[in-house]
């Protein structure tokens, strides 16, 4: 009985803040051809909110009809395989090295396309070109941020971030 109520109080809870007002928006909003209905009878009321592969294709429209191009774009943190570099015991010569061949979180890239594949874990993924050596490579959208902070670009992405990283 207790879990249920925590649960109904944790759906039924708007989000507070604009970034979550903004986020919950698309992933609940659909139109009407897409079959769409927010609270399905006997679904909790919560579930597009918090179901991250029916949130990952509205999610997908909403980006690629507003994102503004060129997008440039930079990792938020170390890439999985820069952690042991960085932050770990490997050698700065040999990160250095394997970012010849490997995207960096201390890159910039050129956003390209989105992929047509979600991936469940790592959610939408983008093509981007390295700026420096015109490479192209195949991230996780959510391991990404637009270099220009002031822009609605930037704030699309944090968004999406912010919510693929919290809700999963």
């Amino acid at each position: 009985m207790l879990l249920s109520l925590v649960h109904e109080q944790m759906c039924h809870t708007m989000p507070t803040n604009q970034q979550s007002t903004s986020i919950w928006m698309i992933i609940t909003y659909r139109k009407a051809q897409d079959g769409f209905k927010p609270n399905r009878p006997g679904a909790p009321p919560c579930q597009n909110w918090i179901n991250k592969t029916r949130g990952l294709p509205p999610y997908s429209r909403r980006l690629q009809q507003h994102l503004e191009f060129p997008c440039q774009l930079t990792g938020i943190e170390d890439f999985d395989w820069e952690e042991y570099y960085v932050i770990g015991p490997g050698s700065k010569a040999e990160h250095e090295r394997l970012r010849k061949t490997r995207p960096s979180c201390m890159d910039t890239y050129d956003l390209l396309s989105f992929d047509d594949d979600v991936d469940p874990d790592s959610g939408l993924l983008v093509h981007v070109r390295r700026v420096s050596d015109k490479k192209t490579f195949l991230l996780p959208l959510a391991d990404l941020e637009a270099t220009k902070k002031k822009t609605k670009n930037y704030q699309l992405l944090d968004d999406y971030a912010v919510w693929f990283v919290n809700w999963r």
